[in-house]
């Protein structure tokens, strides 16, 4: 009976000569990585290529931290977390072999990561890596606590920024959008309200990539009716459980469905194709669930506060935002503020409102999904047509990637997330106005 090969095993293999991070290790063994002790110029460098907050007097337990810099400095992507656990789904899944990431699990549930050395025997393997005995070194350990091996991929260049599609344009006037006017519900509570005032956090990181392991967003019924609203929850949802390691897609009948809950759609009387509100749509996800996924929680942004935005996409994974699109808009590969400024088709709403979960930043702006695809827009169009934006607070997601600050009052969030329940009323009799 032959073996069945899988096209990741493919793709590891045709790499599998060139191990460029497993160079980069083996110039750094003998590196000294205590946990609990003074930082080094080291473990500092390597928690660097993480979205951990900048090491002071202590340093915690470096396995991923080191595995994260190995591969960043060597080209690869990493997943920038400080968690064993994070390269649980990264990159493409493979056999054994010398050079790829091995993750770890210990009996009693944590975790552990390294790269595979060396084979010993049908029982026993050699890793290389990070805080193995206070150390980068290589170690043995037992096969039987391996529960992923997974090989890097390169760098993905963030959309948008080569010059060519930058000044290219793109005619997407025939797409729907479907936000409706935004209605700031005085019971949503403002994100703040849940972080400790007396815990000083950290600055955002410099960058955010919550996208790139999303091979194929989809359109979710966005390209025939104006259901933005409701095709941005089905991305959430797929990011998250794609990120979590259980990739969960709505279908477009079931992103439909929930349009017509939350917006008044009937798939029988096209005029009824009037978008929706995004508290709305908040209100029933939280009350109800989509499909089956309940949403934890939602908490209010502050429009104009990008560091508060920042932060929770780095925590949160994304963030629900209104925009209220200019017609300038309709031909931008990367959204701008038009030269003529914010008159004539560079007029907020001019063209329409529209919704998109914000999956990522760097400093060429930040990164939403639309239509299927990741698109880049500045932080000046941002400014200028960003009207309503709420971080939208999934447990299973904060507990796998683990950046949420420890600080967050989750009691005090469902107490709120409680009363919004039950204070939603069916969207059906929304009146179209």
């Amino acid at each position: 009976m032959k073996e069945k090969v899988s096209l990741g095993s493919i793709v590891a293999a045709l790499d599998a000569g060139d191990t460029p991070w497993m160079d980069w290790m083996r110039r750094n063994v003998g590196e000294i990585q205590r946990t609990g002790s003074m930082p080094t110029d080291f473990t500092r460098r390597i928690f660097s290529h993480t979205t951990y907050p900048p090491l002071t007097d202590y340093t915690p337990e470096s396995c991923a931290a080191t595995v994260c810099a190995a591969l960043e400095e060597s080209g690869y992507a990493s997943t920038h977390s400080a968690a064993a656990k994070s390269y649980m789904t990264y990159g493409t899944e493979c056999d054994l072999k010398p050079g790829c990431i091995i993750v770890f699990t210990w009996p009693d549930g944590n975790h552990h990561v390294d790269f595979c050395d060396k084979i010993i025997d049908a029982d026993t393997v050699q890793g290389l890596g990070g805080n193995q005995s206070h150390a980068l070194q290589d170690s043995t350990f037992s096969r039987s606590h391996i529960s992923a091996t997974r090989w890097p991929v390169k760098k993905m260049a963030a959309p948008g920024l080569s010059i060519l599609s930058a000044i290219s344009k793109v005619d997407q006037s025939k797409m729907p959008l479907g936000k409706r006017h935004a209605r700031h519900d005085p019971r949503v509570p403002a994100l703040a309200k849940y972080l400790s005032a007396t815990n000083m956090l950290p600055a955002p990181p410099d960058s955010v990539d919550w996208y790139s392991r999303v091979a194929d967003w989809g359109m979710m019924a966005n390209d025939n009716l104006g259901d933005c609203t409701c095709a941005a929850i089905g991305h959430a949802i797929l990011q998250w459980s794609t990120y979590v390691g259980q990739a969960k897609r709505l279908s477009d009948d079931q992103v439909v469905s929930l349009y017509e809950a939350v917006g008044g759609y009937n798939p029988s009387d096209p005029s009824t194709d009037q978008g929706a509100v995004e508290v709305d749509v908040l209100n029933y996800w939280l009350s109800d669930g989509v499909s089956g996924d309940i949403l934890d929680g939602y908490a209010s942004l502050e429009v104009g506060n990008v560091v508060e935005i920042k932060d929770a996409i780095n925590w949160f994974g994304n963030v629900y935002i209104g925009l209220q699109l200019p017609v300038s808009a309709q031909t931008q590969s990367v959204w701008a503020v038009p030269p003529g400024g914010l008159v004539g088709p560079g007029a907020p709403g001019s063209w329409g409102g529209h919704a998109v979960p914000v999956v990522g930043y760097d400093a060429h702006g930040l990164y939403c999904v639309t239509w299927g695809k990741v698109k880049r827009m500045t932080y000046g169009f941002w400014s200028a047509y960003c009207d309503e934006a709420y971080a939208l607070l999934s447990r299973d997601f904060v507990d796998s990637t683990s950046y949420t600050p420890a600080g967050i009052s989750w009691d005090g969030l469902q107490e709120d997330m409680r009363l919004l329940k039950g204070g939603y009323t069916n969207a059906t009799a929304i009146r179209h106005i």
